[in-house]
């Protein structure tokens, strides 16, 4: 079968389109007001000595607040989040070559759909069952994970729309929850939930037949 390379391309386009602007309104965005609540943000930042950004420049504070309604000082907690799992794994955002991590991707453990959801949300799927713990580290399916969901947050329909993480665990086997050890499963819903700027709308597990008679696994869906 010949090799076919799908490419992504992020939508950058600072201007939302018509059918996503109602729903920035509803969480709180306002062309009006939104300058001032930025300004009001920054100023937050430096009366306040939770974390130490490294950009207070509107577009970078702006995704923050996007994430968490508007709401000032719930946007500051989720700043504070970041910056401390930043701070507590260091060596998932420092001197990370992306190319190094090019396997997961080629192998189909992480992908991102080059379409978006019925709702406008983009689609990252995590395949598990045919990751191989013995070539690919859980720390690099970590630094691929953030890579994708820092680029992701730079387009401005996810920073107000979100997106939906798919856990696929058909062909999920004892060796690979040996792997996925509570600490690590509490690591991930940081990363994905807590951590990174957008919200996470639906997080999926699938294949529950199979987890539940093979593996003695409960799996659930939840949102």
């Amino acid at each position: 079968m010949p090799y076919v390379e799908i490419k992504h391309d992020l939508d950058l386009d600072p201007e939302l389109p018509e059918e996503f602007k109602n729903i920035a309104a509803e969480q709180g965005e306002c062309e009006n007001t939104k300058l001032q609540i930025i300004d009001d943000f920054r100023k937050y930042i430096s009366e306040h000595d939770g974390c130490k950004p490294h950009r207070t420049d509107d577009d970078y504070l702006q995704k923050f607040l996007r994430a968490r309604f508007w709401h000032v000082e719930s946007s500051y907690q989720l700043m504070v989040n970041y910056y401390q799992f930043r701070e507590q794994n260091k060596s998932y955002f420092e001197k990370v070559r992306p190319l190094e991590l090019r396997s997961l991707g080629d192998e189909d453990i992480i992908s991102v759909t080059p379409y978006r959801d019925q709702n406008g949300h983009r689609i990252l799927i995590y395949r598990f069952g045919v990751w191989k713990p013995g070539k690919i580290s859980v720390d690099d399916i970590f630094r691929a994970t953030i890579i994708l969901l820092e680029l992701g947050s730079l387009e401005p329909i996810a920073q107000v729309l979100g997106g939906v993480g798919i856990f696929d665990l058909k062909d999920l086997t004892f060796n690979h929850i040996l792997h996925l050890s509570p600490s690590v499963a509490q690591k991930m819903i940081a990363l994905l939930v807590i951590s990174i700027f957008s919200d996470l709308n639906a997080c999926a597990y699938c294949s529950f037949a199979y987890c539940e008679s093979k593996l003695g696994v409960q799996c659930s869906l939840q949102h």
